[in-house]
């Protein structure tokens, strides 16, 4: 059933977390524009895992946004995530930093279907903190990504010596309109970081930015074949 949400959930967890639904048709959680959740694993060596799910209503404050981990590894299976608005301060829907960046950071979305949501992008990766080199690897895989307002995928690494790398493989990116002239990717790069993007047999469809087609953007990925565009 539907499950209507009253306020924004902080979750701490000692080992793995698992949230599973029935079915993400039949296992609804309506955010009631409220922040959603915000993952407080106490070491990064820990995984949250969500499948089955409807994520929808969501909003962004100071206080959160949708999803929101500073830790750990992720992995969202078969979700619906729709007509969520993040574009108040936070800016992002999905939202996972790697602060514990001792220890690499995996963070997987497949199976889903994102759509009708507003915000910068829809789901960010970002490495902040001093004197480490944990790498993040990011999976987007088997997604469609369709009518949303924003780019869909963010990735920002501020440590010197470290790497985010991206596979966005078997994805539908449709009637999307994309963050000013971006694109789909958002790229920032601390000097000495790096951040290494790889694509493959993606449909890039009747996308937009700045009322303009715009299938690519202007961030550079390496093609690995079989992208239509």
């Amino acid at each position: 059933g539907t499950h209507n949400l009253s306020s924004p959930h902080s979750i701490t967890f000692d080992g793995d977390l698992s949230i599973n639904g029935v079915s993400a048709t039949s296992s609804i959680l309506d955010g009631n524009g409220l922040p959603g959740f915000g993952f407080n694993p106490s070491s990064g060596n820990y995984t949250l895992t969500m499948t089955n799910l409807t994520l929808q209503n969501f909003t962004d404050s100071d206080t959160g946004t949708l999803l929101f981990s500073g830790k750990g590894s992720i992995s969202l299976d078969h979700l619906l995530i729709h007509d969520n608005t993040c574009i108040a301060s936070i800016s992002v829907c999905a939202f996972f930093v790697n602060y514990d960046t001792a220890i690499d950071q995996h963070i997987s979305l497949t199976n889903s279907a994102i759509y009708s949501n507003s915000s910068l992008a829809i789901i960010a990766s970002i490495s902040a903190g001093e004197g480490s080199t944990g790498n993040v690897f990011m999976n987007i895989i088997n997604n469609t990504f369709y009518g949303n307002d924003g780019s869909i995928i963010a990735l920002e690494n501020d440590l010197p010596g470290s790497a985010i790398n991206l596979n966005f493989v078997n994805n539908t990116v449709s009637h999307n309109n994309f963050f000013e002239t971006n694109g789909w990717l958002l790229v920032y790069v601390a000097e000495g970081a790096s951040v290494n993007t790889y694509a493959k047999n993606n449909i890039f469809d009747n996308n937009i930015g700045n009322d303009a087609p715009n299938n690519c953007g202007s961030f550079a990925f390496t093609s690995q074949g079989g992208n239509i565009s």
